[in-house]
C-alpha cells in the first residue's frame, strides 16, 4: 500500500468514538477545491460566503437551506464548493438566502431562495433554484446585486433594473408591486455602481451623486426624512461619493476625498460615530477622520478599507465580526482589524466579515455557526482573521500509522496527525490536527510522499529520496538509527521513481527500474537473501529483476516487474506472499494471477492485493476481518478475486481493511470497520466491497491503520475513520464514519 503499510496492533491504542453531530454532510461535493492563490474577490452574505477565483469560477460555503451555495444541493457546507455549471463569472453578490452573479459575457444569474421572485427568472415565487438560473429579459449587465428579498442590476448602458419584493418600493419603479422579472427604475437616471440592502437600494451616478429608494423608516435613504420612497431620491448634503453600500436599515458611503459617511439605524454603533447614539436620516461622518478607498455594510456592522490595505470595522461585535481580537460590543467607532493584514477587498455579512489579502488569500472572521468562515469547526467563532480552508490542491496523499501527508500540485509537502517521532517533518514533536508544512531547504520541491508507521519519506523533484521521523530500525536510510525531525537524504545518491514506507522498512524503485529497500530486515523483507536485523542504507533484491513499482508491507514486500509479473518476499505466516505456502522468502518469488499482466500491487499487514490489466482486483493472505473482499473470512494462500465484479484502477491494503478506486469513479472499501474506516457512515464490517458514502470520486486512495484518505480529481483531500492525533486533518480528534475534507492553511 503505497505510502503506508503496517503498524503492529500491539503498538496501537485503538480508540472508539461516536460519530460527530456535525458529520451530516459526509462527502462535501468534490466539485472543485478552492485554490487560495487564485482568489480575486470574496463576499459575505447573511450566513454564507462566496469567492471568485482568477479562473472565473465561484466557490461558496456556509448555510445552504435554499440552495444559495449553487452546488445543486441544499446541504450546508463548512468548506468551499464550486458553483455548478461551466459559467465564467466576473463577480458575485450575496443576499440573505440567495446569490446573484454576472458572467464575463454580461449574463446575469441568480440562485437560492425565490420567495419573492428575487431570482428574476420569471418563475413562480417559492420556486427556489440550487444551481444558477438566467435573469429573464436578455439584458446585458455590468453588475447584479442581491438584497434581502430583491435584486437589482446595472445594464451595460447604465440603466438600472430591479426585481423581487417591492413592499417598500425597493424596486424603484414607482410602485409597491413585486416582480419576478426585471423592471426599470423610475426617473431614467443612469448609474455606475449599485448596492442592495435589506429593503433599500442605493446607487451612484457618473457625477458622484448618490440616490436611494425603498424603506426609510430609520433614515436609511439619507434624504433627511423617514418616509419610504418608491422612486430614487438624492442623498442629502451635496456630497460627491465614490462608493456606496446599503446594509440592514442603514447605508454607508465613501466620499471622493476618502472620508466615510453613514446614515440610518444606529442601535449597534453601525454609523461609526460614538458621539451619535441615535439614528440619523442624513449622512453622518464616521469618527476618526480616516480616509478610505471603499466601505462595506453588513447587518449590524460595517468595515472600510484604507488605500494601503488596512481594514477597519465598527458596530456590532458580539461574534468577533469587527476582527479586533475581542468581542467588546458594540464598537461604535472604527477599530483596526487584527493581524496586520493588507487587504485588497473586504465584505461584511450578517455576523461575519471576509476579505481578500493583496497576496490573493482569503480570510474570514466572526460567527461560524453554519461554517460561513470555512476556517474551523462549525459552532466556533473567530475574533481574528482566519484563513479560508481549501487553499491547497493536493496531487497525492498518503495515510500512515498516526500521521497523514500530502504533496500539493506545487510540490509542497504537508503532514498532519501524530508527531511523537518527528514524522510530520516540521522540526517538532507536536501533534497537528490540520496540515503543517514540512521543513525543507529553500527551493526544494517534491513529487510524491509516503507515510509509514512513525516515519515519512518523499521524492524530491530531481528524484532524490528524503526521509524523517522514527529511525530505530534504519528506516530513514541515512546510515544511522538517529531520529530525524526534518527530512534527511537517503544515502547512495540514487534517483527514485517511487517510494513506499511501512512499519519499520522502506522500499523504492529507481528511475532505471532497480528495487531497493532499507530498515528492518529480520524477515527477509529486503529481498537480498539475508535476514540481517537492520539495513541502514539501501540494498537491492537479488535476481536482477527490473521493477516498475514496489510496495512495503508489514514484514513483507511485493513488487510488479516491468514485464507485468508480481513478486513477493519476506514474512509469509498468513500466506501474504501468495505462492500457495506459508514459507518465508528471502528473495523475490513469483506468484500466479489469472490475468498475466499486473498493473499495481499493495502490501498490507498480513494480506496483499493487486489490480490486473483487465481491471480485476485480487487479494490473498489473512482474511479474519474480510479484508480480502471475497465475501468470506477464509485465509487464502493464493490470489482470489474480489467479489462483485467491479473494475478497479487502484487498490490500497491497510492494516485490516482494503480500499480501491473504481474505474470511472467511486471509492469502495472492505474489511474491518470498527472505526468507520470503510467510510460507509456505519461501523458495520464487510467481507465484500461497499461504496464509500456520498459517491466521492477519487483519483487515488490510501488505506492506513484504522482510517483512509483519498484525493479527488481536482485536488481536494478527504479522510475518514479513526482520528487519534488528528490524522484526518479536519481540525478535530473526533472519529468520522464518513469522508471529511482535510482543512488546509
Amino acid at each position: 500500500m503505497r505510502g503506508y503499510a503496517f503498524v503492529s496492533a500491539a503498538l496501537l491504542t485503538l480508540v472508539s468514538f461516536a460519530p460527530r453531530a456535525t458529520d451530516v454532510t459526509p462527502a462535501r461535493r468534490p466539485s472543485g477545491g478552492l485554490n487560495q492563490s487564485t482568489v480575486t474577490n470574496v463576499t459575505a452574505g447573511r450566513d454564507h460566503t462566496c469567492a471568485v477565483t482568477s479562473g472565473a469560477a465561484i466557490h461558496c460555503w456556509g448555510r445552504n437551506s435554499a440552495g444559495q451555495l449553487g452546488d445543486g444541493t441544499t446541504t450546508q457546507r463548512t468548506s468551499p464548493v464550486r458553483v455548478s455549471g461551466t459559467h465564467s463569472f466576473a463577480e458575485a453578490s450575496l443576499g440573505t438566502f440567495h446569490t446573484c452573479a454576472v458572467t464575463t459575457a454580461g449574463t446575469g444569474l441568480c440562485w437560492g431562495s425565490n420567495s419573492a421572485g428575487q431570482l428574476g427568472n420569471g418563475a413562480s415565487t417559492g420556486s427556489n433554484a440550487s444551481t444558477p438560473v438566467a435573469i429573464a429579459g436578455g439584458l446585458s449587465f455590468s453588475r447584479v446585486v442581491a438584497g434581502d428579498s430583491h435584486s437589482c442590476g446595472v445594464a451595460t448602458d447604465g440603466a438600472v433594473y430591479c426585481w423581487g419584493s417591492n413592499t417598500s418600493g425597493q424596486l424603484g419603479d414607482g410602485t409597491t408591486s413585486g416582480s419576478a422579472t426585471p423592471v426599470a427604475i423610475a426617473g431614467g437616471v443612469t448609474f455606475v455602481s449599485l448596492s442592495a440592502g435589506s429593503d433599500q437600494t442605493c446607487g451612484i451616478t457618473t457625477t458622484g451623486t448618490s440616490y436611494c429608494w425603498g424603506r426609510n423608516g430609520v433614515g436609511q435613504l439619507g434624504d433627511g426624512t423617514v418616509q419610504d420612497r418608491r422612486r430614487p431620491v438624492t442623498v442629502s448634503g451635496g456630497h460627491t461619493f465614490a462608493s456606496v453600500s446599503a446594509g440592514n436599515a442603514y447605508t454607508c458611503a465613501v466620499r471622493t476625498d476618502g472620508l466615510a459617511f453613514c446614515w440610518g439605524a444606529n442601535n449597534t454603533g453601525q454609523l461609526g460615530n460614538p458621539t451619535m447614539t441615535t439614528q440619523s436620516a442624513s449622512p453622518l461622518a464616521v469618527a476618526g477622520g480616516l480616509t478610505f478607498a471603499s466601505v462595506t455594510t453588513g447587518w449590524f456592522h460595517a468595515c472600510a478599507l484604507r488605500t494601503g490595505g488596512a481594514a477597519y470595522c465598527w458596530g456590532s461585535n458580539n461574534s468577533g465580526q469587527v476582527g479586533d481580537g475581542t468581542t467588546i460590543n458594540p464598537r461604535p467607532g472604527p477599530v483596526g482589524v487584527a493581524g496586520g493584514h493588507s487587504f485588497a477587498s473586504v465584505s461584511a455579512g450578517a455576523s461575519h466579515t471576509c476579505g481578500v489579502r493583496t497576496d490573493g488569500t482569503a480570510y474570514c472572521w466572526g460567527l461560524n455557526n453554519v461554517g460561513q468562515l470555512a476556517a474551523s469547526g462549525v459552532g466556533t467563532q473567530s475574533r481574528n482573521p482566519a484563513a479560508v480552508q481549501g487553499g491547497l490542491v493536493f496531487a497525492s496523499v498518503s495515510a500512515g500509522g498516526s500521521q497523514t501527508c500530502g504533496v500539493t500540485t506545487g510540490g509542497v509537502l504537508y503532514c498532519w496527525g501524530g508527531n511523537a517521532a518527528g514524522q510530520l517533518g516540521n522540526g517538532t514533536t507536536t501533534n497537528a490536527w490540520t496540515p503543517v508544512p514540512v521543513t525543507v531547504s529553500a527551493g526544494l520541491t517534491f513529487v510524491s510522499v509516503a507515510a509509514g508507521s512513525q516515519h515519512t519519506c518523499g521524492i524530491a523533484s530531481g528524484g532524490g529520496a528524503y526521509c524523517w521521523g522514527d529511525n530505530s530500525s534504519g528506516q530513514l536510510g541515512d546510515g544511522t538509527t538517529t531520529q530525524r525531525r526534518t527530512p534527511v537524504p537517503v544515502r547512495g545518491g540514487l534517483t527514485f521513481a517511487s517510494l513506499s514506507a511501512s512499519f519499520a522498512h522502506t522500499c523504492g524503485v529507481t528511475t532505471s527500474g532497480t528495487e531497493y529497500c532499507w530498515g528492518q530486515a529480520g524477515f527477509g523483507q529486503m529481498g537480498d537473501g539475508t535476514t540481517i536485523g537492520q539495513r541502514l542504507t539501501p540494498v537491492t533484491a537479488v535476481g536482477g529483476l527490473m521493477f516498475k513499482s514496489v510496495d512495503a508491507g508489514g514484514t513483507h514486500t511485493c513488487g510488479v516487474t516491468t514485464g507485468g509479473t508480481a513478486h513477493c518476499w519476506g514474512s509469509n505466516s498468513s500466506g501474504q506472499l501468495g505462492d500457495g505456502t506459508t514459507n518465508p522468502r528471502r528473495t523475490p518469488a513469483a506468484l500466479s494471477l489469472p490475468a498475466n499482466l499486473v498493473v499495481s500491487i499493495s502490501a498490507g499487514s498480513g494480506h496483499t492485493c493487486a489490480v490486473t490489466g483487465v481491471a480485476g482486483a485480487y487479494c490473498w493472505g489473512t482474511n479474519s476481518y474480510g479484508q480480502l473482499g471475497d465475501g468470506t473470512t477464509t485465509q487464502r494462500l493464493t490470489p482470489v478475486p474480489v467479489a462483485g465484479g467491479l473494475a478497479f484502477g487502484w487498490v490500497s491494503a491497510g492494516l485490516n481493511h482494503t480500499c480501491a478506486v473504481r474505474v470511472g469513479g467511486g471509492a469502495y472499501c472492505w474489511g474491518t470497520n470498527s472505526s468507520g474506516h470503510l467510510g460507509t457512515g456505519t461501523t458495520i464490517s464487510s467481507a465484500a466491497p461497499v461504496a464509500v458514502h456520498g459517491g466521492v470520486v477519487l483519483t487515488l486512495i490510501s488505506a492506513g491503520t484504522s482510517y483512509t484518505c483519498g484525493v479527488v480529481g481536482v485536488g481536494s483531500a478527504y479522510c475518514w475513520g479513526q482520528n487519534t492525533f488528528g490524522k484526518l486533518g479536519d481540525g478535530t480528534q473526533s472519529t468520522s464514519y464518513m469522508p471529511v475534507r482535510v482543512l488546509v492553511p
